[in-house]
């Protein structure tokens, strides 16, 4: 298989999916986010699209690096109605630097004997720094959440 076609076709992919995920979140977001409901309350509505008025190129770009974010970001992007133009900008930057990345350092690194020797290895430890971003703005939201007590 031709590795450049194979990157064409992934981007694509990875573009035309986020795309969709953006487009449910403007269609379903304001209807699913009310003040009664507990999961999706109102004030997270606000607050992502707040987040996504500050951050949102980047947030969507870095996005997806990061395992699970990756999946929630396009939607949480559509339902704080970041302008479709933008979030295509972002999203394409994002995808493709994604898909060129590993695609090629896989395909380049797939042959060097200390990866192949350590492939189960190698994978945990990407697995681990990817998350790490996210544990630490979990562990910051939760600080700041909490009363101060003096």
């Amino acid at each position: 298989m031709n590795i450049y076609l194979l990157a064409l076709v992934l981007i694509a992919a990875a573009f035309t999916g986020n795309t969709v995920n953006y487009m449910l979140g403007g269609y379903l977001g304001p209807k699913v986010f009310k003040e009664k409901n507990k999961i999706l309350k109102l004030e997270y509505y606000q607050q992502t699209h707040a987040f996504f008025e500050k951050h949102g190129a980047l947030a969507v770009i870095f996005s997806r690096f990061m395992p699970i974010i990756r999946t929630i970001a396009p939607f949480v992007a559509g339902v704080s109605q970041m302008p479709f133009l933008k979030y295509s900008l972002y999203n394409i930057i994002g995808g493709a630097s994604w898909i060129l990345v590993f695609l090629f350092a896989g395909y380049f690194l797939g042959n060097v004997p200390f990866f192949k020797a350590h492939f189960a290895l190698v994978g945990i430890i990407i697995i681990l720094v990817s998350i790490i971003p996210a544990i630490f703005a979990a562990i910051r939201s939760r600080m700041a959440k909490r009363p101060v007590v003096h």
